[in-house]
């Protein structure tokens, strides 16, 4: 996908998260929204398989059983943590950062990018085999990750048969967004408008959604600092809200930035490799900034506690 692309995705994404958590009583003054909503749940996941295909031109997936996507991210986790320990070990950085997932954070992808993550992670620990065996990853270790994630693939009976070529995948997408551009804009626009007056909130939430700016230009909903007990910001902190399934990482300075939220409450599960993970309620005002300060305990302080 090239940039405007991937922007736009992000944008159907908001659409769809701010539609799915709207009270039905509003969803339902709007004739055949749910039939909009469900194109438009589908065209993402189709943008997502596609583009899965684009890049790497392999069957694409979208969903599996969740007794094998857990067992598929825990051994996903364990094989990233060790081959993190030997890139620790050896200072480098690159392949540190290549692997650098944990269990909450494979949780909440869907399938295709799941898929594609462990087929990374089990990439760069077959690149690495050799130097492995002390941290426990031998090739019996890396041949039950590999049967885990084509047991994942394999169970989903949305699977696309055989290889799709990369031009094929280019030319579908090209399709589905320009489909979902002339659904949105024909269809759930105009539906929207319907409730302009009455519920001026959501209308304004959603015209806010579909806006293409630059994230700078958007009013912000909330903004998060996340620190140590000694004040000092924590980068790559994750966040995951689960209302709407949204996750954001902090920056350098310890900060990230929410835009275009509804109005509500959102439990936030807050987890960071070393800390102890921390769940928080943050409340988003319509119209209003809020401010959260999160501070986070290392875990080697915890134990030195008690």
């Amino acid at each position: 996908m090239n940039k405007r692309q991937i922007k736009k995705l992000e944008m159907y994404v908001l659409v769809r998260n701010l539609i799915q958590n709207t009270d039905s009583v509003i969803i339902n003054l709007m004739p055949r929204m749910s039939i909009y909503l469900s194109e438009l749940v589908e065209n993402i996941i189709a943008i997502n398989t596609d583009g899965d295909i684009q890049i790497k031109k392999i069957t694409g997936v979208t969903d599996t059983k969740d007794h094998l996507k857990d067992d598929l991210i825990t051994k996903a986790t364990e094989v990233a943590r060790k081959v993190q320990s030997y890139a620790a070990d050896i200072s480098d950085f690159d392949l540190l950062k290549d692997v650098k997932y944990t269990y909450p954070s494979l949780e909440r992808l869907n399938g295709a990018i799941l898929k594609i993550i462990c087929l990374h992670i089990y990439t760069k620990a077959k690149d690495h085999l050799s130097h492995l065996a002390t941290y426990g990853i031998d090739a019996d270790v890396l041949l039950i990750f590999k049967e885990a994630i084509d047991d994942f693939v394999e169970s989903n009976p949305k699977t696309r048969e055989g290889i799709i070529n990369k031009k094929f995948a280019t030319r579908n997408l090209k399709q589905i967004f320009t489909d979902t551009d002339l659904m949105l804009t024909f269809q759930m626009d105009t539906a929207v408008g319907i409730v302009k007056n009455s519920h001026a909130s959501f209308y304004e939430h959603y015209f806010d959604s579909r806006k293409l700016e630059k994230p700078s230009s958007h009013p912000l909903a909330i903004r998060c600092l996340i620190v140590d007990v000694e004040g000092n910001p924590i980068p790559n902190a994750a966040a995951f809200f689960s209302k709407n399934k949204s996750t954001f990482k902090t920056k350098e300075k310890g900060f990230f930035y929410v835009r275009n939220f509804p109005e509500g409450k959102y439990q936030v599960t807050i987890t960071r490799m070393g800390y102890v993970t921390q769940i928080i309620t943050v409340i988003v005002a319509s119209g209003k900034r809020t401010d959260v300060k999160v501070v986070m305990v290392a875990v080697e302080e915890v134990g030195s506690g008690e």
